[in-house]
């Protein structure tokens, strides 16, 4: 994760640059907040976007972001506050942290 330019890097093995996998200072899908990022065997890169209280998804050949847990335009049960981390088990479950109610809560998500 590049906070300062609001992104997320792949560095390979050995290379002196990274590739910009999602976000970035001139990308209008760019991520203000986040604290915890996941990816999954697909390359698909899951971020959690703590101000905006919400976990995105962003799958290789699209062009923006998805909420997958968390906040959207209406209130659902799945919504947290201020995610700090995750992680994901091998059946696709999410398991998010949250900051603000000091608690763990486990989602499972249809990919």
């Amino acid at each position: 994760m590049d906070g300062r330019n609001n992104r997320a890097m792949k560095w390979m093995k050995g290379e002196k640059e990274g590739i910009v996998v999602a976000g970035g200072r001139d990308d209008p899908t760019q991520f203000p907040c986040y604290k915890g990022l996941v990816i999954d065997h697909m390359g698909t890169v899951y971020v959690a976007e703590t101000r905006a209280h919400r976990v995105l998804r962003w799958c290789k050949r699209t062009s923006q972001w998805d909420v997958i847990i968390g906040q959207t335009e209406q209130r659902h049960e799945n919504e947290i506050e201020w995610p700090e981390d995750l992680s994901m088990d091998r059946q696709g479950n999410f398991y998010v942290v949250e900051y603000y109610r000091h608690r763990l809560q486990r989602f499972d998500v249809e990919t």
